[in-house]
Formats: structure tokens, C-alpha cells, sequence
């Protein structure tokens, strides 16, 4: 895996895990949730070459986005960040990625 892609990984991590928080928030102000996901897990399973998305990594995808609720919503996600490259390396793991 080249290392751009670990830098656009993380950044579409740290997107989905902000997409994450606005659809909880509005959810949270009573408001019907008919949003569906994000499609970004798609993209970073594309970028780290996956073929199939193991139940492992989607639970660890999954994880991640909960864990984000956790976490105060910010102007720019800067927070997130050290979050999301733990996920990225944990996903790695998942998925035997070298590199």
C-alpha cells in the first residue's frame, strides 16, 4: 500500500466518523433517522484493495463509528484524527496489509 493512501484513508475515515456524528445528533433532536450510511466504507475497502469486506473489518469499521459518539463534534474534525489512524491501522490488521 503506497503511503498517499494511508493520508486519503484517514481523511475519508475522519469524514465518515463526522457523518457518523451529524446522523446520532439528529437522531438525538427527535428527528426521524431515514439516512442511510455514508458509503465511504465502500471507498476505504477499495483503497486498501479489497476484494471482500471480511465480517472482522466491517465490525471494526463499525466499532470505530461507534466509538466516535464518544467524542465532541468539531468544526473540523481535527480530534478525530488520532481515532481514525488507529482505526486505519487496526483495519490493516484486519485485512494482512503490509507496509
Amino acid at each position: 500500500m503506497i503511503t498517499t493512501n494511508k493520508a486519503t484513508i484517514v481523511q475519508l475515515l475522519i469524514k465518515d466518523m463526522r457523518y457518523h456524528q451529524l446522523v446520532h445528533g439528529i437522531g438525538q433532536l427527535g428527528f426521524q433517522n431515514e439516512l442511510n450510511g455514508s458509503g465511504i466504507m465502500s471507498i476505504v475497502a477499495t483503497l486498501m484493495q479489497l476484494t471482500d469486506i471480511s465480517t472482522e473489518w466491517e465490525q471494526v469499521y463499525m466499532h470505530t463509528l461507534n466509538l466516535v459518539l464518544h467524542y465532541k463534534i468539531s468544526g473540523d474534525g481535527a480530534d478525530l484524527k488520532p481515532l481514525a489512524e488507529h482505526a486505519y491501522q487496526q483495519l490493516r490488521l484486519c485485512n494482512g496489509a503490509m507496509g
